[in-house]
């Protein structure tokens, strides 16, 4: 196997070494407090060797309109020793939540959102960030070869166009009774989370043929129900990225996520396929207990985890093994994932 450094550009890693791997890493996890050094986390994840290193959001907590807020705190972050070390020998990509985008579950109207994409951009400092137009929220993809295999890695965002969320009716003894958040779903269906433009390039991006497709996304896809910042907050935009995956990629699409500070895999099944999404995190932050999820496929980890992807090629196969992996590397739950249509029930 051929494994892949900085020491290289981007265009080897990309023209030249992927084209000769036979495995491809992706590590990844949410919910990173900035002040916090020093901690084995940084140097599992280094250990397990991943190409690439995924942030999911809450990198860091900002949550400020001012633009010396966001430098100072992306300063610390990157002078992190473990990411410092990391940053030396993984390739780093990154979305936003809402924490790091500046401001606690914010949205489209959040008055300091391009003072936080300027300091994003700047802090992370890789291509397909620095190639952003002006006025575009921060989503991109990457493509990926492993062998003659198309992986993408798609960076969704969903702060910069998100409407309003409708918050619910229960009181908050209600609420830490059946631990649940203060939002309930919309039913209108011009209210957005990606917004017009990012679905339009969503969409495209999707219909291209690819053999396997990684979307990033800061809150989870595939948990209903919470009443905390989820997809399922916006329906009709959960159910219009189910029909795209149908269309395009029936088998093929895992979404990994963060934002909710526990580890924890989910499972939708949809006609004969599954979809998966692995939530990763927190980093460094503080732990939160297991809330529902009718669909959680496993155990939930309230403690300090990272998740990654181990993708390979054999006999003309890609193979995807998924797992979360506590403070010190060692796994909490592993599984394979499967990458076709598959039974949902035991054929006679």
């Amino acid at each position: 196997m051929i494994r892949l450094r900085p020491l290289f550009t981007l265009v080897v890693i990309l023209l030249f070494s992927q084209a000769y791997a036979q495995e491809l890493k992706i590590a990844f996890g949410s919910c990173n407090e900035q002040d916090k050094y020093n901690l084995p986390i940084w140097q599992a994840i280094q250990s397990k060797q991943p190409d690439v290193f995924i942030f999911l959001g809450d990198n860091a907590y900002i949550d400020s309109e001012d633009p010396n807020k966001f430098k100072t705190d992306y300063e610390a972050l990157f002078s992190n020793p473990g990411i410092v070390a990391l940053k030396q020998s993984t390739d780093i990509m990154a979305t936003w939540d809402d924490h790091d985008y500046g401001e606690n579950d914010g949205g489209k109207n959040f008055v300091a959102k391009h003072i936080a994409k300027k300091a994003f951009i700047e802090a992370f400092d890789y291509p397909e960030l620095n190639e952003l137009p002006k006025e575009q929220g921060i989503y991109h993809s990457r493509l990926l070869n492993l062998d003659d295999k198309k992986i993408r890695i798609v960076m969704l965002d969903t702060r910069w166009y998100r409407d309003d969320l409708l918050t619910n009716n229960l009181n908050d003894e209600t609420r830490d009774a059946l631990q649940l958040g203060p939002y309930r779903p919309y039913y209108r269906t011009d209210k957005t989370l990606l917004g017009a433009e990012q679905w339009q390039w969503l969409e495209q991006l999707m219909a291209e043929p690819i053999d396997l497709t990684i979307i990033a996304t800061s809150i989870q896809f595939v948990s209903e129900y919470t009443a905390w910042e989820i997809w399922a907050n916006f329906p009709h935009e959960r159910n219009r990225m189910i029909e795209l995956i149908r269309e395009t990629n029936p088998g093929k699409v895992i979404f990994i996520s963060g934002d909710v500070h526990r580890g924890e895999i989910s499972m939708l099944p949809i006609d004969d396929m599954k979809i998966f999404d692995i939530t990763a995190g927190p980093l460094s932050s503080t732990a939160y207990p297991g809330k529902p999820n009718i669909h959680r496929y496993g155990g939930v980890f309230a403690e300090l985890n990272f998740g990654m992807l181990t993708i390979q090629h054999s006999d003309g196969q890609l193979s995807v093994k998924s797992g979360l992996y506590n403070n010190d590397g060692e796994p909490l739950e592993e599984f394979r994932v499967p990458l076709k249509r598959v039974p949902l029930k035991t054929e006679e």
